[in-house]
């Protein structure tokens, strides 16, 4: 079907009608993976958005509008690199996002072709830098002035996006050594420095589920639960690591959230060092088939049973799965549905 509606050619209806995925060149819905947003109100959200961009592979997008978005750029694993297709495609084991995604309003195919949508940038590490010194802060450090998206849109055009993905560095950290526990940074591996967590939405629906499942098929993801928290990891290392210790250290070029980070009260250390907290568990795509078979959905869809992290760490830990192993997608489980007869009255 590639090569319906090429750009510049006139289409009659029953050809327009026929899916924009099949002309589509570079698939970057499969690309590109959505992890959060924010607004830049102050120079704290300014500074993370620095943060954020010394990270590989991860970009930003900020609209007319004001409103940012993170990007983690990375194929999707089941994306067919020869065809552009999905191999999980017409099997139950696609996503429903995926399944359910209207290709007619899609936004990835205009804001991430090379001249972008109009009114959304792309933004990475230089842009942000000519960002950054168009920027005027009140007395409360919040943003009373900024450049518009047109002069921004100008100004980027001498600053082509690189869109080079870095490969997934593999190696494990250092293990951890006694350290002087006025500052566990001394003795840490520097978890912080090679994965980025951000908040998602537990479980509370199918849907968010289905999410769930659909961001673990990129690669170099993980879903991290400390407690009651429920978090993305992304595995992507900071520009700043050498050695294992942050070569910007003591300098203005050291984001203000790194150096005031409580090391105390480290998530990172929590989830990574060793097995983990009690509290804490990390789940990757081989163990969703555990994690939707702990899950149970009342007939509308919202959860009725989500376990909490010490209960997660004991399904995976006891291999509730039958069969033998086999790629976490052939493995799926039905999501159990209590019956409203069942339910306590």
């Amino acid at each position: 079907m590639r090569g319906v509606g090429e750009a510049g050619e006139s289409l009659a209806y029953q050809d327009a009608r026929v899916s924009p995925c099949t002309t589509c060149q570079a698939t970057p819905c499969c690309q590109y993976l959505p992890l959060t947003t924010f607004a830049m109100a102050t120079v704290s959200d300014v500074d993370y958005a620095r943060y954020l961009l010394n990270f590989d592979n991860i970009e930003l997008g900020v609209t007319r509008e004001g409103a940012w978005s993170v990007y983690y750029r990375q194929a999707c694993r089941f994306l067919d690199a020869d065809t552009l297709g999905c191999r999980l495609h017409g099997t139950p084991d696609k996503p429903h996002v995926c399944v359910q995604y209207n290709p007619f309003s899609c936004f990835y195919r205009t804001a991430f072709s090379p001249g972008g949508a109009e009114g959304h940038l792309r933004v990475d590490r230089r842009r942000m830098d000519v960002i950054v010194e168009a920027l005027a802060f009140d007395a409360d450090r919040r943003v009373v002035a900024a450049p518009t998206v047109e002069s921004l849109a100008e100004a980027f055009e001498s600053l082509p996006i690189d869109s080079a993905v870095v490969p997934l560095r593999h190696d494990e950290p250092a293990p951890e050594q006694p350290g002087d526990l006025a500052d566990p940074c001394v003795s840490c591996p520097a978890y912080c420095c090679t994965t980025v967590l951000f908040p998602i939405t537990p479980p509370v629906s199918m849907s968010s589920l289905d999410y769930l499942r659909f961001a673990l098929g990129f690669p170099g993801t993980e879903i991290v639960v400390l407690g009651t928290e429920w978090q993305l990891g992304v595995s992507a290392r900071c520009r700043h690591l050498e050695g294992g210790r942050c070569a910007v250290f003591g300098t203005p070029e050291r984001p203000l959230r790194c150096e005031y980070h409580d090391a105390w009260a480290c998530g990172h250390r929590a989830a990574y060092a060793g097995a983990g907290t009690e509290s804490s568990v990390r789940i990757r795509l081989e163990d969703f088939p555990a994690l939707a078979g702990a899950c149970a959905f009342h007939p509308d869809g919202t959860a009725a049973v989500v376990p909490a992290a010490a209960e997660l760490r004991s399904v995976l830990a006891a291999g509730t799965l039958d069969g033998d192993a086999a790629p976490a997608h052939r493995q799926l489980l039905p999501l159990s549905v209590v019956s409203p007869a069942s339910q306590e009255p």
